[in-house]
């Protein structure tokens, strides 16, 4: 479904310009980072957090315009851009994808494949819906890579293996690299494993077959395609090369996300292998650097060959910096460096006694980041040494935490401007599910981890239990002895310089109707203090979770005070229409030392 028309503009290039949305089917509300592709030309972009996108600088005339998205079914039109100064703009709008509630998958895929190709959606309808989304992870990947250009950092840690012996370090190597090559060259049949020279000299070669290869023609013409049932509770496809090919090649399993349709990861292993190769197998594991675009993250390759000794490439991805621009919408609080790869977690709110029953407006998918910030004294905070030990603290918490990929959230976060314009003065504020909270952790005199405490919590157990258990893996010899706290929002810090984000949470979104108010209070004065907290739906602050904005001390005198004065306060709570909400609130304390 779609509709266009033209718009009135000043444009002085002569070229036309394109500018639209895309929907949910029958809403109002926007697909995040879609993408959009058109053709002639083979231009595609990702919409931003509010289903927007646009193109520039378009020869006047008809385009095909196609958006897809990943658990969506993809939506193919026309359109005729004007010649400026008109600018021409169109609606297309997305359904999701029918799963099937009947799905007979196999226990094991069969050995010989003698019926290779795309699978067929009247035979195995199943397959073919599964095959469908793998293949928009792909085109996600590839848009990503071509159209949004990137460097990277790969690190490569080379092991021997020998039995009866430890595993050795033969070398480490750390090269930089770009999106774009790793699309230089394509599968083809007969090139997986072949023969020839380097610098005069005979060698064996091996193209390393890819994700993204897996919807080449001439993969899919060659390989077999089966759903195979998985203990992971992963979506399994299972794939091998055509029995009658006596070549080199490759069979593997790709493994997918059954609720997001996103891919985590893939194993590859080499068929029929020629000397003096014996075997080798290679998995890959996927992360997302924007919503629902995966790339690799880490990789292992194990080769065995016709000589003594097993040899082991772990290797890894980081440091990703676009060269224009990233896909990210800069005016949606992002990625903190719009860049770092992170997980993507679906935030549902869970809404409370009197909410439950209330209908609440038609809401619209946003992506924000839970950030950690480690909170430090003044002292601390300039001595540049604890800073970098602080930072690897984050570091290792990031490395061991492992957060649910669908979480219900039972509060509001702060409601914010709703659009740049409303932010110069029009008042309409936009509110979404949020994530605050805060921990502490005991490190003994040897650097490892004493003791771990929630000292406010997010209200999700599943969230306050990732973080103490991330934490309790923490080990630091420059902050041994010392108790380091750290914060979690969907708010980020003003500084940075201590915080990491840990994940993007895509979360609905609403126009607030009113914000928790503060009620009345006599006119005070004296020393003041700042403090954070839950006003649940019924106007009542959780106390557990009060705490002082900005002090790394977990529990303080003025901390208390406030918990106090906040206990005999009644609020009226966050309205989203005509329902009332849980809101995350602060208010400025006056003090008076007695």
């Amino acid at each position: 479904m779609l509709c266009a028309r033209a718009l009135s503009a000043q444009d002085s290039t002569g070229t036309g310009r394109l500018v639209g949305r895309v929907l949910y089917q029958q809403t109002t509300a926007g697909v995040p980072y879609a993408t959009v592709t058109l053709n002639p030309g083979n231009v595609s972009r990702f919409t931003d957090s509010t289903g927007a996108f646009s193109f520039v600088r378009l020869a006047p005339g008809v385009y095909k315009i196609r958006a897809r998205q990943i658990g969506f079914t993809p939506f193919d039109t026309s359109v005729q851009v004007l010649p400026a100064p008109a600018v021409t703009n169109i609606t297309l709008r997305l359904k999701h994808v029918v799963r099937l509630a009947q799905v007979t998958v196999r226990a094991k895929a069969p050995r010989e494949c003698t019926n290779p190709g795309v699978p067929d959606s009247t035979v195995d309808p199943a397959l073919a819906l599964l095959f469908s989304q793998m293949n928009e992870n792909i085109v996600r990947m590839r848009i990503l890579m071509t159209d949004y250009p990137f460097r990277y950092r790969r690190v490569d840690d080379f092991i021997e293996r020998e039995n009866g012996h430890a595993d050795r370090r033969v070398e480490s190597d750390t090269e930089e690299g770009q999106s774009w090559d790793d699309f230089s060259s394509r599968y083809e049949i007969g090139d997986v494993q072949s023969r020839g020279t380097k610098h005069g000299q005979p060698m064996e070669f091996l193209r390393l077959v890819q994700f993204q290869d897996l919807t080449e023609r001439a993969f899919e013409d060659n390989h077999c395609f089966h759903l195979v049932d998985d203990p992971s509770g992963l979506e399994r496809i299972d794939f091998r090369p055509r029995s009658s090919l006596m070549a080199p090649d490759i069979e593997g399993s790709v493994y997918i996300d059954p609720e997001k349709f996103i891919v985590r990861h893939a194993t590859f292993h080499l068929t029929r292998p020629a000397a003096p190769i014996h075997d080798w197998s290679y998995s890959s594991t996927f992360n997302e650097v924007v919503p629902l675009v995966p790339i690799v993250e880490r990789f292992h390759s194990v080769a065995i060959g016709y000589y003594p000794g097993v040899h082991v490439d772990d290797g890894r991805f980081g440091n990703y910096s676009f060269i224009r621009e990233a896909p990210v919408d800069p005016t949606v609080r992002d990625t903190l460096a719009g860049a770092a790869t992170a997980k993507t977690i679906a935030g549902q709110l869970q809404f409370g006694s009197d909410a439950r029953q209330c209908p609440m407006p038609p809401p619209q998918l946003i992506v924000e980041p839970l950030v950690g910030t480690i909170l430090a004294a003044p002292d601390s905070a300039a001595n540049p040494a604890w800073r970098t030990a602080a930072r690897a603290v984050l570091s290792s918490i990031l490395a061991h935490l492992e957060i649910p990929s669908s979480i219900d959230l039972a509060a509001m976060g702060y409601a914010v401007p709703a659009s740049a314009t409303d932010a110069a003065g029009r008042g309409a504020l936009r509110i979404a599910p949020g994530i605050f909270g805060r921990y502490s952790v005991d490190l003994h005199r040897a650097g490892a981890t004493q003791d771990v405490r929630i000292n406010s919590t997010s209200l999700s157990t599943e969230v306050d239990s990732a973080f103490v258990q991330a934490m309790r893996g923490v080990v630091s010899d420059r902050l041994r002895g010392e108790t380091i706290v750290l914060a979690i929002s969907t708010t980020p810090p003003p500084d940075t310089s201590l915080s990491i984000s840990f994940a993007h949470v895509q979360v609905p979104s609403w126009l607030m109707t009113r914000a928790a108010t503060i009620p009345s209070a006599a006119a005070a004065s004296g020393d003041t203090a700042s403090f954070e907290f839950i006003v649940d739906d019924q106007g009542h602050t959780v106390l557990s979770t009060v705490h002082h904005v900005g002090s790394p001390a977990e529990m303080d005198p003025l901390t208390e005070a406030a918990q106090d004065s906040l206990s005999n306060r009644t609020y009226k709570p966050a309205m989203v229409g005509r329902c009332p909400v849980s809101q995350v609130a602060t208010e400025k304390f006056f003090f008076q030392t007695r």
